[in-house]
């Protein structure tokens, strides 16, 4: 009776050890992926920098760190994920849900920024267009007057 007591308790263990070393593999997995995503970005920036050399004219390009990944991997309802990857995968997806909101309200606030000064542009060029009116049209009087006299 203790042997098969001690033997659960050795199956037990190596449940863990075989849970431990899968929530490991899937955790480098997501880091690999995210890492070999990164270096493809770096690499993409470096061909266009060597296309700006061979061609001798700017490429327009931004100089941001992308990192690329599949949402609906971290949406999906199954429970593939346990452990330390699952409480990484609901953060992430916490997080990126948070950015979204962010950078939308950011773009909307932009936009109302960029109309405001859109729209004080236009109204001082309108009163710059009015004044130069009015400069024209005296300096057009005073010529007149010197031309009749």
């Amino acid at each position: 009776m203790h042997e098969f007591f001690i033997l659960i308790c050795l199956f037990n263990f190596l449940i863990a050890i075989v849970s431990q070393s899968y929530d490991s593999i899937m955790d480098n997995q997501a880091r690999e992926t995210t890492m070999s995503k990164t270096f493809l970005n770096n690499e993409a920036a470096i061909i266009l920098d060597t296309l700006d050399l061979i061609f001798a004219k700017k490429i327009e390009q931004t100089q941001t760190f992308h990192i690329t990944v599949c949402m609906d991997e971290y949406e999906a309802e199954g429970d593939e994920f346990q452990g330390f990857v699952g409480t990484m995968k609901a953060h992430m997806t916490k997080e990126v849900k948070t950015i979204n909101k962010s950078v939308k309200m950011l773009q909307k606030k932009f936009d109302d920024v960029q109309l405001q000064n859109e729209t004080m542009v236009e109204t001082k060029f309108a009163k710059l267009e009015a004044k130069l009116n009015n400069v024209l049209q005296i300096l057009q009087a005073d010529i007149a007057k010197v031309t009749q006299t």
